[in-house]
This record gives structure tokens, C-alpha cells and sequence, in this order.
């Protein structure tokens, strides 16, 4: 049987995920072990005292075991964060929308809109829309306030500038070390998630997912007093046209700042 394919009810995964967090050391599997050499060694005293000895060595046991299966039961868990990589990587379309603060300041909500191929939409805060396109290999920012457009290549530094919320995506979706997985359950649109959390990057992030792994939320701290809150939506459908970088009636295009 394929560990990943085991179910577990809402009380055994809050177990299983407590024991996860005090992971015994080399050291405490150790104990264990000469324990339990211990208590069989015991139980092989003469009969007046075997009763008591077998039943230390039962409580051994039961220790050892208990110890000896929690990398299964964590391992059950690293496997259904491994699913919600893999989503992450596969995904057909995703939508964002991203609420944040900086220093307890609110700052502009951005909508983002993403596909496999690497087209993107970025509207930040009502006032900047940024387009990359990647078969026309170009990016369109647009200025609401001015009317103004600005159409340049889509080199790799204003690609990874016109990037920068879907930052988080490499550093999940490519996480080598031990995400935590949280006792607490959250609810999110009416469906309950378990949580992630990892440390990668300089960021805290703590991701949330439903139970066929598909990310829900995101919840990324850590740089600069920069806290961020993400709304996920995979494989919806998204009309192509919004990754178009034809120039919007009323708008003009004014020459990019060049570095």
C-alpha cells in the first residue's frame, strides 16, 4: 500500500501532525532502543518477577513503536504537501488576489492572472495594470491616472521585475527541507484546509490547502515588515485576451525609462 493513498479522519491527522512537531532525536530513539533491551533482558529473570518484567517490557514496546512510526505518520503528511507542489507546478491557469501591508500600512490589493506558458496580468491597486506576454516576448505597463502605456522587450530583468508577486511560487513549488504541517484546520469559502508552514527564502509562508491539495491561500511574512495575504483559484478559466499587449483605446505610449 502507497502511503499517499492512506486517508486519515480529522482526529488521527491532528495526532499525527502533533507527534510531527516533537520529532524524537537520534538521541531519544536511542533511549528507546536500550530500553527496550532492557525490559527483555529483565523478562528473562526467574518467574516471581517475570510478570512485572514483561510488563515493563510491554510499556518499552509500545514506546519504541511509538517512536519508530513517526516518520511514517509524518511521512504521510510530507506526502500530501508533495501533491500540493505538484499542483503548483501543473497548473493550467492562476488567479491571485493579494491584500497586504508593509510596516502595519495598508498597500494596494493586486489582482494577478497567470497561465502555464508564463502570461501575466498584474492590476495593482486600480492604478497600474502590467501585461507580459510571452509569445509576442514583450510587456505593456499602463498608467490609469495619465492614459499613458509604456511597450517594451520582455528582457529577463523587466520579466523578473513584472514577476515579483508570483515570487513565492518558485520558492513553495521548489521547498526541498520539511514543511510543518498545523494541527488547526481552516475554513476558506465554505471548504476546510490543513496548513503548511516553511521557511525559505527569508519568508515565513503558510499555505493552505483543500483536501485533494489544491492551494487555497497563502500567507507570506517576513521581508521588510511585509506582510501578504493571498486568495488562490486554480485552472479556472481565463480569457486569453487579457494577456494582450495591443494598446487600449485613449492610451498613449510614452518611451520607457531606459537603465
Amino acid at each position: 500500500m502507497n502511503v499517499s493513498d492512506l486517508s486519515m479522519s480529522e482526529r488521527l491527522a491532528a495526532h499525527s501532525a502533533s507527534l510531527a512537531a516533537s520529532a524524537p532525536d537520534d538521541r531519544a530513539f536511542a533511549n528507546a532502543q536500550r530500553s527496550l533491551h532492557q525490559r527483555l533482558d529483565q523478562a528473562r529473570t526467574p518467574p516471581h518477577t517475570g510478570r512485572l518484567a514483561w510488563a515493563g517490557a510491554a510499556c518499552a514496546l509500545v514506546l519504541a513503536i511509538a517512536l519508530l512510526a513517526l516518520p511514517l505518520l509524518s511521512g504521510h503528511q510530507g506526502a500530501a504537501f508533495a501533491t500540493v507542489q505538484a499542483h503548483l507546478r501543473n497548473f493550467d491557469t492562476l488567479s491571485m488576489t493579494i491584500t497586504q501591508q508593509a510596516s502595519g500600512i495598508d498597500l494596494p490589493t493586486i489582482h494577478v492572472w497567470t497561465d502555464k506558458a508564463g502570461n501575466a496580468r498584474s492590476e495593482i491597486g486600480g492604478a497600474t495594470t502590467v501585461i507580459v506576454n510571452t509569445d509576442q516576448r514583450e510587456m505593456l505597463v499602463l498608467l490609469h491616472a495619465s492614459h499613458t502605456a509604456m511597450r517594451m522587450p520582455l528582457d529577463t530583468a523587466r520579466q523578473d521585475q513584472a514577476s515579483e508577486p508570483l515570487a513565492w511560487l518558485d520558492t513553495v513549488r521548489d521547498f526541498q527541507g520539511r514543511a510543518k504541517h498545523l494541527a488547526k484546520t481552516r475554513i476558506i469559502d465554505g471548504v476546510e484546509t490543513d496548513g503548511w508552514v516553511l521557511h525559505a527564502s527569508g519568508m515565513v509562508i503558510t499555505l493552505w490547502a483543500d483536501a485533494d491539495g489544491f492551494p487555497r491561500a497563502v500567507d507570506i511574512a517576513g521581508r521588510m515588515q511585509m506582510q501578504q495575504k493571498l486568495k488562490l483559484e486554480l485552472n479556472s478559466p481565463i480569457d486569453p485576451a487579457i494577456f494582450s499587449t495591443r494598446l487600449p483605446a485613449g492610451y498613449s505610449l510614452v518611451q520607457a525609462d531606459q537603465d
